[in-house]
């Protein structure tokens, strides 16, 4: 009943399974590193528009200035042209919304008498 033919099968890890655990990872630093760098900048934003002059104007110089930066990972990642073209629009439909009403509220704030 022993059999001692050698069929050639050694079992170990899928191949294919092998790279998703380190690309995970690094995608998850990335994103990390990538947020705290957003926060930091954002941070100091905030502060120059708040004891800056002109803070409308900042912002919207900012803002935009940060969009633009933010379509470099879209395009730098490789993926299809169709991929990209819907990252990018993620980008802008919010900022093309969000930069005008938040450039008008500080506006508004700018013209208030101080307190």
């Amino acid at each position: 009943m022993n059999s001692t033919k050698d069929t050639g099968v050694v079992a170990g890890p899928a191949s294919d399974r092998t790279g998703r655990p380190h690309r995970f990872r690094g995608l998850v630093g990335t994103g990390l590193a990538g947020a705290l760098a957003a926060m930091a900048v954002t941070t100091l934003a905030a502060a120059l528009l708040h004891w800056g002059a002109r803070p409308a104007a900042r912002f919207v110089r900012t803002a935009v200035s940060l969009t633009v930066i933010s379509f470099v990972p879209a395009v730098l990642s490789g993926a299809s042209t169709a991929t990209i073209i819907a990252l990018l629009a993620l980008h802008l439909v919010p900022a093309a919304v969000m930069i005008p009403i938040l450039a008008r509220s500080l506006g508004r704030r700018q013209d208030a008498p101080a307190a």
